[in-house]
């Protein structure tokens, strides 16, 4: 069956895209990820959090927040060759998926300055992640890296009104 999860990134201090999701940090480590929402900081400045809902991860759930810094919004369903990734930010606005429509195909453009990134892809469906990847300095399958492993820690809801595939 694979993979069927999301994550949403932006290059932002946890606690703001936390704040964005209307999600909190609970400190409890979910290093398999088995919360239904869990968030970690990457190097560079980049936040993520990670989804156990496929669906779940658009850039337009952060609201405004991509007018001001990079936002990265990544969905994989292995058994299904479905993936695809969203980029929203001062800079511009793109979108890259294989497998969500015509056919199994890849849609969508990437930037000219990921033109290396997206040939040397193993295969189509490779493409949105090695794009998400080269972007956010993170992977979803992979567990080590040179500076070291992510650490997830779960996040809830922070009411009621909290993000849930509903609230899309």
């Amino acid at each position: 069956m694979g993979y069927q999860i999301s994550w949403l990134a932006a290059k932002t201090p946890k606690a703001t895209l936390l704040d964005a999701l209307r999600l909190t940090d609970t400190g409890v480590p979910d290093d398999a990820n088995e919360a239904p929402f869990c968030v970690a900081e990457l190097p560079a400045g980049w936040s993520i959090v990670w989804s156990n809902d496929m669906e779940w991860a658009t850039c337009s759930l952060v609201g405004n927040l991509a007018a001001t810094t990079p936002v990265v919004a990544f969905l994989v369903g292995e058994g299904i060759e479905v993936s695809a990734v969203t980029y929203a930010g001062p800079d511009g606005n793109w979108h890259v998926g294989h497998g969500m429509e015509d056919d199994g195909k890849l849609t969508g453009e990437w930037p000219a300055a990921l033109a290396k990134v997206a040939l040397a892809a193993k295969s189509p469906f490779d493409i949105p992640i090695d794009l998400a990847f080269a972007l956010t300095g993170y992977e979803y399958s992979r567990f080590g890296y040179e500076w070291g492993e992510v650490r997830f820690t779960a996040a809830t809801a922070a009411d009621r009104t909290g993000p849930t595939a509903g609230n899309r």
